[in-house]
C-alpha cells in the first residue's frame, strides 16, 4: 500500500509525530517551520546540503528540514524542490517512520 495522505485540523507545533518543514540556512521558508520559530522549536541548521533532509531530536520526535535555499532571498528551483522530496522519500524507510506531518502550505510560500 502507498501512502496516505490525510488533512488532520491539529495544531502542528503540538504533534508529538515526525514533522518536515521547509527552510534554507536556518531561516523558515513554510509555514510549518515559521510555526516552529514562534515557539522557539525550530531547529539550528547550518551548513546542510541543498535539496537534502537534515534531521534533529526534538524529544521524542524527529524534525525533517528540507533545505530548499542557501539563503532567503535565494529563488528555489523545481528541480530543487523534487529532489528535497526524493531524500525524504529515503529518510522515510530508513528511520522507519511510520508518519510524517507537513503543513499545508501554498507552493507560493516556498518559491
Amino acid at each position: 500500500m502507498g501512502p496516505r495522505v490525510i488533512t488532520i485540523p491539529d495544531n502542528f507545533t503540538t504533534r508529538r509525530d515526525n514533522l518536515v518543514i521547509f527552510a534554507t540556512q536556518g531561516e523558515p521558508v513554510d509555514q510549518g517551520a515559521r510555526m516552529l520559530q514562534e515557539t522557539n522549536s525550530l531547529p539550528i541548521i547550518k551548513d546542510a546540503a541543498l535539496a537534502r533532509a537534515r534531521l534533529n531530536r526534538d524529544g521524542n520526535r524527529r524534525i525533517i528540514s528540507l533545505i530548499m535555499k542557501e539563503r532567503t532571498s535565494g529563488i528555489t528551483k523545481r528541480e530543487i524542490i523534487k529532489e528535497a522530496l526524493y531524500s525524504l522519500l529515503d529518510v522515510v524507510p530508513k528511520l522507519e517512520l511510520q508518519s510524517i506531518f507537513i503543513s499545508k502550505s501554498s507552493v507560493d510560500n516556498i518559491s
